[in-house]
């Protein structure tokens, strides 16, 4: 994969990481700085995971598709239709869970970031916030079609939890 630029804030270490560091023991500087290279390890791992994603929703249609071109006499098309949906609106409730996360953690480093890239970040919390509502999207879409009441409970549940976090994430 691309090599990801690291994060630049203010004063840090030698790359720029963490917050100032003047008058501050050793041990002090080390505390912020070993919580931003977690946060950017996470970040990653988020990227890697929403990067697998597509393949997923790319999957998880076709599986639609093939459910809806069984036969409407075969006895097991409801049930994988059913399962089908089911896996079509999870993954996208993946990406919007993930994109929220990430959204988080972006926003969280704001305030220790140099305003030269702070642009960057703000870049980044809207092509979450797109993450989320296209997830969301998806997923509502798909629960139209979706037979299997407790299946359309639990994802209603989920899909509330999100709508309240892209609220949240707006009114930033």
């Amino acid at each position: 994969s691309a090599p990801q630029p690291e994060l630049q804030c203010h004063g840090g270490d030698e790359r720029g990481i963490g917050p100032p560091d003047q008058k501050k023991p050793a041990a002090a500087k080390s505390k912020p700085h070993a919580a931003l290279v977690v946060t950017e390890q996470r970040l990653r791992e988020i990227s890697e995971r929403l990067r697998g994603l597509v393949q997923a929703d790319a999957d998880a249609y076709t599986g639609v598709l093939e459910a809806y071109r069984l036969p409407k006499n075969d006895p097991a098309r409801l049930d994988r239709i059913s399962a089908s949906l089911h896996v079509a609106t999870e993954v996208p409730l993946e990406t919007a869970l993930l994109a929220s996360e990430a959204a988080s953690l972006l926003r969280s480093l704001i305030p220790l970031t140099k305003s030269s890239v702070a642009s960057d970040l703000k870049v980044g919390l809207f092509m979450a916030r797109a993450a989320i509502e296209g997830g969301i999207e998806n997923a509502t879409a798909n629960l139209k079609y979706q037979s299997n009441q407790r299946l359309m409970k639990s994802t209603e549940s989920k899909l509330k939890t999100m709508k309240q976090n892209l609220e949240e994430l707006k009114g930033l």
